[in-house]
C-alpha cells in the first residue's frame, strides 16, 4: 500500500475568507445578501412550524417551486413579493421567530 496523502480539512468561515479575496466572488456574495437572508428565514419559518415547501406555499397561495427558489438563496426576491405575502418582523425580536412570516 501506498502513502495517503494528508487532506488539509478548511471550516466553512475559512473557505468563505478565501473566496471572499477574489473581486469577483465578493460582488456576487454582496450582490445575493439579501436572497441568503431571505433563505435563512424561510428555512427558519418552515423548521420553527414542521411545514414543508408545499405547505408553506399553499399558506402563501404560491406554488411550492416558488418557495424552493426563495430557500436557494440565489435569487433575489422581488421586495413587493415578500410585502405582498409576508409580514416583516422587527429586527429585535426574539432569536426563535422568523424575520418574515406569512400574512395571516
Amino acid at each position: 500500500m501506498g502513502k495517503q496523502k494528508k487532506v488539509e480539512v478548511r471550516t466553512v468561515r475559512e473557505v468563505l475568507q478565501r473566496d471572499l479575496e477574489d473581486p469577483e466572488f465578493r460582488v456576487e456574495w454582496e450582490r445575493t445578501a439579501l436572497a441568503r437572508a431571505v433563505a435563512l428565514a424561510v428555512l427558519r419559518y418552515r423548521n420553527n412550524h414542521q411545514l414543508s415547501q408545499r405547505d408553506l406555499a399553499h399558506k402563501l397561495d404560491w406554488k411550492q417551486p416558488a418557495v424552493a427558489r426563495l430557500e436557494s438563496g440565489e435569487v433575489n426576491p422581488a421586495l413587493e413579493t415578500l410585502l405582498d405575502r409576508m409580514e416583516v418582523q422587527p429586527a429585535d425580536a426574539p432569536e426563535t421567530s422568523s424575520a418574515l412570516t406569512p400574512k395571516q
